[in-house]
């Protein structure tokens, strides 16, 4: 996803990295969605940035960027397969399960919640942010869409005819937000019961105090996420091993 973010507060030609992301609020007068992006810089210092909820597709955990914009170098551990047991044991929790050696240092960050998964003898730590990015939200449709209890009544209708998903899209949205990726995982989350529940458990968790107005810097209640049809399955993904755990 191509974006470019504005009042940029770095230095020209500085590089920061996504170190971490916080769950969305409703901000100022018109109550928008955002969120709090957490970036290092290259001493070590942490800053906090307001960034629109809809952005969330641009983020992910270790990427460098410049001048506003993904490099499209991410430094954090290295690429893996993960592949899944039968019965993995998935639970949430706070993110204190984060291994003490990647620092999160506020109480803000360490509300936020992940999903710890229990499989072949590792424990994976995944925060459920990243689980929303990577599942449910694509492009800034279906993030925007995600915090609303509708399920795309807004934007399509939807009909399954003889094991094939039709989608009519209002005429309100833009083609070019329309990727195959994008249509594909709507009619997933549309029709696969697992990916609909799952998808319904994030609503849930912003209907239950959620999204109220931020206050000195702190969220009202921290999102919760479970990746769908993990028993079985496998992820290719980028991820530090501390130990017996994968971050």
């Amino acid at each position: 996803m191509d974006m470019k973010f504005k009042d940029w507060p770095f230095d020209k030609n500085e590089d920061v990295y996504l170190h971490w992301l916080r769950s969305p609020y409703h901000a100022g007068q018109h109550k928008q969605w955002q969120m709090q992006a957490v970036f290092r810089r290259e001493n070590g210092t942490l800053h906090d940035l307001a960034m629109p909820w809809g952005a969330l597709p641009a983020f992910r955990l270790g990427w460098a960027y410049r001048e506003g914009k993904p490099t499209g170098v991410n430094h954090l551990g290295t690429r893996m397969q993960i592949r899944f047991c039968s019965s993995p044991k998935v639970s949430i929790c706070d993110a204190i399960s984060v291994p003490r050696q990647y620092e999160l240092r506020t109480r803000f960050n360490l509300r936020e919640k992940c999903v710890v998964i229990w499989n072949r003898g590792e424990r994976i730590v995944v925060p459920c942010l990243e689980v929303i990015r990577a599942y449910f939200a694509p492009n800034r449709m279906m993030a925007a869409e995600l915090l609303g209890p509708d399920l795309f009544t807004d934007v399509c209708t939807s009909t399954l005819t003889t094991g094939h998903a039709h989608l009519k899209f209002s005429e309100r949205v833009a083609i070019a937000s329309l990727s195959i990726e994008v249509v594909k995982r709507m009619a997933v989350v549309l029709f696969d019961g697992e990916f609909r529940a799952a998808w319904k458990k994030v609503w849930a968790s912003v209907s239950n105090g959620g999204g109220e107005n931020m206050r000195n810097g702190e969220y009202a209640h921290p999102l919760h996420a479970e990746p769908p049809a993990i028993p079985g399955s496998s992820w290719v993904v980028r991820g530090m091993k501390i130990e017996k755990t994968i971050l």
